[in-house]
């Protein structure tokens, strides 16, 4: 088991189960008449603020630790201690020597942040 916050996630170790699925927010846009009848208007007037808190909590976090204590709580050596300041979006150091490499842990990361390969 190993930690590479630089390695990407691609979806087979993501637990897409583990998210609440959420509908994705509805941009405002202009029709073509409208388009040509006022050239001068903004076409795509974005995301209200509401939307755009909405649409980022849709966020898998792909591969950066988010605290979910997932691995913490299904170790059963303790090996998982948390910090108190992320550092380099990990929650928690792993103590290692105490580790008899079960992989539940990254079995149980919904978001592909330890690598157990």
């Amino acid at each position: 088991m190993d930690i590479d916050p630089g390695k990407p996630v691609l979806h087979d170790r993501m637990k897409l189960d583990w998210y609440e699925p959420k509908p994705r927010a509805k941009r405002v846009v202009m029709a073509p008449e409208e388009r040509l009848a006022r050239p001068e208007q903004e076409i795509d007037s974005g995301l209200t603020h509401d939307d755009a808190l909405a649409e980022a909590s849709r966020c898998f976090s792909c591969g950066k630790c988010f605290g979910c204590e997932n691995c913490w709580m299904y170790c059963q050596n303790n090996c998982f201690v948390k910090i108190q300041k992320p550092v380099h979006g990990a929650f928690y150091t792993i103590k290692l020597e105490v580790c008899d490499g079960c992989k539940k842990c990254w079995e149980e990361c919904p978001c592909g942040f330890l690598i157990g390969d």
